[in-house]
């Protein structure tokens, strides 16, 4: 008999199931639990990269001429794989050449990892570019951070006067912001700008492209991976569309990277770029990248790079949201 009150239904709506047998519950659980293991596989593989230490030389680094020209004192190139000044008394850069990542065939000096420029340093930097014949300038610090200068303005900020280091005239030619992809993160992401450079004594002019990321703090990673992404693809096309790069490019020229020490954020930008066009070129799914294997590789040419675990994986998840995976896994949160 009824009592007068109504009675109580629960939600008869299914748990509908998707292809393959899994309910959508069940599908978001496998996700999660996959990318737990890939976090934890990943920060074991960060630790034993981090027990390697390298018994490579760093004499030119600490001669006395050259103390002043390092920026962080404990930042230093190795002999066997610094750039060397050509026809100068100091042949001495802070910078570093690191080659792509190939297999078992490196892409020789692919890119040059450097520290920032520092004022007494710009000529150097300049004078890098032009012997080197580089075309494309990644850098990704601002100039302060958090009261700190990180890095001197080695470029004019207008258009109106070019900037003059030793031998080279700097003129800005072009300067194009990108906004940041998130609504909620509004700013900008990151600058394409357009140099014209020239030597004093060679009539010749070449632009020189600058891909600055301005949403990186020091020590610590982006929000997200898509701004860096979206930089990386920006940096693809200029290269492709100029045909300028390692081989088998036109123009054999490295992509010079810098941060402010020329290793954490250097580092993982370097280590992305180099792990996924290897991996395109290749063919190979994110399972068959050893991203740990690379980025040792590359710390033998330049000690240091990827400074932090939460670097190590930005890196990881910006290389996994780039590459096909053996699921229908859309990427591990970090």
């Amino acid at each position: 008999m009824g009592n007068g009150k109504p009675s109580k239904t629960r939600d008869k709506t299914p748990n509908t199931k998707p292809t393959g047998g899994f309910t959508n519950d069940d599908t978001r659980y496998m996700t999660k639990l996959k990318n737990e293991r890939l976090i934890k596989a990943a920060v074991q593989d960060w630790e034993n990269l981090e027990k390697i230490r390298s018994d490579q030389l760093c004499a030119a680094a600490d001669e006395t001429d050259n103390v002043a020209k390092n920026r962080y004192p404990n930042v230093k190139p190795f002999d066997k794989t610094r750039v060397i000044l050509e026809g100068q008394e100091n042949d001495y850069i802070n910078a570093s050449w690191v080659s792509g990542y190939g297999g078992s065939t490196p892409i020789e000096r692919a890119y040059i990892a450097t520290q920032a420029p520092l004022p007494t340093t710009c000529a150097d930097f300049w004078l890098m570019i032009w012997q080197q014949n580089t075309r494309l300038i990644v850098m990704l610090t601002k100039l302060q951070e958090s009261n700190k200068i990180k890095a001197h303005c080695y470029w004019p900020e207008t258009s109106d006067e070019p900037t003059v280091f030793g031998n080279f005239e700097i003129k800005l030619i072009k300067e194009d912001s990108v906004a940041r992809s998130r609504e909620d993160d509004p700013g900008t992401a990151f600058i394409i700008r357009e140099f014209q450079l020239k030597h004093k004594d060679h009539s010749t002019k070449r632009n020189i492209f600058q891909a600055h990321y301005c949403s990186w703090p020091d020590m610590a990673v982006p929000p997200s991976v898509e701004d860096i992404l979206g930089m990386l693809k920006t940096v693809n096309t200029m290269m492709e569309k100029h045909d300028f790069g390692p081989p088998p490019r036109k123009l054999n020229c490295p992509m010079i990277v810098h941060c402010s020490a020329g290793l954490g954020r250097a580092g993982t930008f370097i280590l992305i770029h180099t792990t996924l066009l290897y991996a395109l070129e290749k063919g190979l799914s994110f399972e068959e990248i050893k991203i740990a294997e690379i980025l040792a590789f590359l710390r033998t040419h330049r000690e240091g790079l990827v400074q932090t675990k939460e670097q190590y994986l930005f890196a990881v998840k910006a290389i996994k949201s780039s590459l096909p995976t053996g699921s229908d896994s859309k990427g591990m949160e970090i």
